[in-house]
This record gives C-alpha cells, structure tokens and sequence, in this order.
C-alpha cells in the first residue's frame, strides 16, 4: 500500500489551484480597471460600457465556474489523501496516535475545532510518517505555519465576499463590486501560498511514505 497515485492527483490538483488563483487574480485586477474607467474617469459612453460589462461577465462566470469546481474537486481529493497517509501509520502500528483516519478527515467538519484540530492531524500524520520510535520529537517545517495560517485567513476573505455577494446582489453599487473584487484578489493571493505550503508539506509526507517497503494483511494473502 502506497499514496504514490493519490499524491500525483493531489499535487496536479494543488497545481491546478495555483494556476486559477492566479488566473482569477489579474481578471479581478481587470474588472477594478474597467469599473475604475467608466465610474471615475469616464473613459466610455453607455453603450460600450455596455458591452464591455457584458464581456466581463462573461469572463468571470467561466472562470468561476471552473475555479469553483477546482475547489471543490480538491476537498475530495486532497482529503483522500489524508485519509490514506494516516492509514498508512495506522497500518504501520506507530504507537500513540491520537488521530484516526477518519477524523483527520472529520474535525474539518465540526465548528470552532475545525480552527486547530485539522492541523494537528496533520502535524501527526508528518511527524509519525518518518516511522520512528520518537516520532513526537520530530520538528516541523514552516511550511506548516505558513499553510494553515493562510487556510485559515484565506477562509475569511472568501467568506466575507460571498457574504457581501449575498447580502447586496443586484444592489451592489461600483463601490461594492470593487470591494468585492479586492476581497477575492486577498483570497486567491492567499490561496497561491497556502496550496504552495501544502505541495511541500504533501511531498515530504509522500517521500518518507514512499522509503517504506510495506503491505497489508489483505495484500500481503492476495501475493501469498
């Protein structure tokens, strides 16, 4: 049993999430531009605007639409991949564990342990993965501060926006619309450094999996 399969979907899929981060950034920067053109400079009449706002709406639904299904993609996968690297210790009879598999998964889901539980989880699933008796003294890289730090603040910005996106709709006045984009510039920057520090957090975790020669019970009577 390995995540060798799992890792290069989550690595793909983390990539895949740099890329639209990015990508969504600069069309935000292009819609301020646009807003900023026609609302304070009056740069064009009505009827290109028009057009122009059309045009822009456009672009952003696409890119929506896709980002959001990225996003919601890598819930899955990136959580299969917890899930099955702390299968592994599991499997491993490292001792002490204080996370299952599932609820590595789980604290995700339960309100205000979701703000240090997950984190943790994977803290342990690090550490126990260099497969040691002392695997608690093992010191953690600061990608993992870096990551959950920006999880969690990444998780603010996108909320504030969708709430603002909610609460107002059709009523948002140029002002807002420029907020909003502002909110969601904060968000995919934040994205880009959060999905970097998990690529090496997932990498590192893979690597010291992968260094381990293993089967399973099932596996090893399937060989047999």
């Amino acid at each position: 049993m390995n995540t060798k399969r799992i890792t290069t979907i989550t690595k793909y899929c983390l990539y895949a999430l740099i890329l639209f981060a990015g990508i969504n950034i600069v069309s935000n920067f292009m819609q301020i531009s646009l807003l900023n053109s026609y609302f304070v400079y009056s740069e064009f009449s009505d009827d290109v605007f028009s057009v122009l706002a059309d045009k822009n709406d456009t672009r952003i639904l696409i890119i929506d639409s896709i980002y959001g299904l990225l996003l919601v993609s890598s819930i899955f996968i990136i959580g299969r991949w917890i899930y099955l690297s702390a299968k592994i210790n599991q499997l491993l009879e490292i001792k002490d564990l204080k996370f299952t598999p599932g609820w590595c998964i789980g604290w995700y889901f339960i309100p205000i342990a979701n703000l240090f539980k997950p984190y943790q989880a994977l803290k342990e699933i690090y550490k126990a993965s260099f497969n040691k008796k002392d695997w608690e003294n093992e010191k953690i890289p600061t990608s993992f501060g870096a990551w959950w730090t920006t999880w969690i603040t990444f998780n603010f910005f996108s909320n504030a926006s969708m709430r603002m996106w909610f609460r107002l709709g059709e009523d948002m006045t140029y002002e807002d619309m420029n907020t909003m984009s502002y909110l969601d510039i904060c968000s995919d920057f934040l994205q880009i450094i959060c999905s970097l520090a998990l690529l090496n957090i997932v990498d590192s975790i893979s690597k010291n999996h992968q260094s381990i020669q293993f089967k399973t019970k099932y596996e090893q009577e399937e060989t047999a």
